[in-house]
């Protein structure tokens, strides 16, 4: 496990290629923010996006279940 200090304004984009489930998991003090607080990619080619709003702050949005 590595931290990386990212610049506001990073976009991070994810995609799933596999037919497995991926479920997105903030490290202790990050916030994951998302619409109905959703963290699981839809599956198979589901798409996010992750923007970083501030220091430890990020909001996660696309193909979300």
């Amino acid at each position: 496990y590595q931290s990386v200090a990212f610049p506001t304004g990073t976009q991070i984009m994810l995609m799933q290629t596999g037919t497995g489930s991926i479920m997105l998991t903030a490290a202790a003090g990050v916030t994951l923010n998302s619409r109905n607080s959703l963290t699981s990619l839809n599956g198979q080619w589901s798409v996010v996006n992750l923007v970083n709003r501030s220091i430890d702050n990020w909001v996660v949005y696309g193909d979300l279940s």
